[in-house]
């Protein structure tokens, strides 16, 4: 009987891999709720309400809380579609399908994670300061 080998599956993303897209979709998901509430915040002040009722509130122009989406937008879209890295060739046809070890989560879903929470953040810091202002 001729037997068939195979080749060795490629090792799937770690835990931690899987943890830091989670996080990240988590993250982006929560922007909505947390803008609301910063805003429901900031119009339970005095400072708040009066901005809304008579006028001037803080000076950002708009084109900066545009340019603030922007990033975590392209941040998150990046933290979730980043690929996983593969192994090198020499590592592939060392391991075998059984010891094959799984790959760390790419470098660049970390910096497109921390660019998302800090884009964020300083989205609802801008809020904070128009609403203040």
């Amino acid at each position: 009987m001729n037997e068939f080998r195979h080749p060795p599956a490629p090792p799937g993303p770690t835990s931690e891999a899987t943890r830091l897209r989670g996080r990240a979709l988590w993250t982006g998901l929560a922007l909505a709720p947390a803008t609301l509430l910063v805003v429901i915040l900031m119009l339970a002040t005095e400072q708040g309400t009066a901005c809304v009722m008579v006028g001037p509130c803080g000076d950002v122009p708009g084109p900066v809380y545009l340019a603030t989406l922007a990033v975590a937008g392209v941040a998150w879209i990046w933290a979730l579609t980043t690929p996983e890295p593969r192994p090198s060739a020499a590592d592939a046809r060392s391991a075998d399908a059984d010891d094959a070890a799984p790959v760390s989560p790419a470098p660049h879903r970390k910096a497109a994670y921390r660019t998302l929470v800090g884009a964020e953040v300083f989205f609802l810091f801008l809020l904070v300061v128009h609403f203040a202002g």
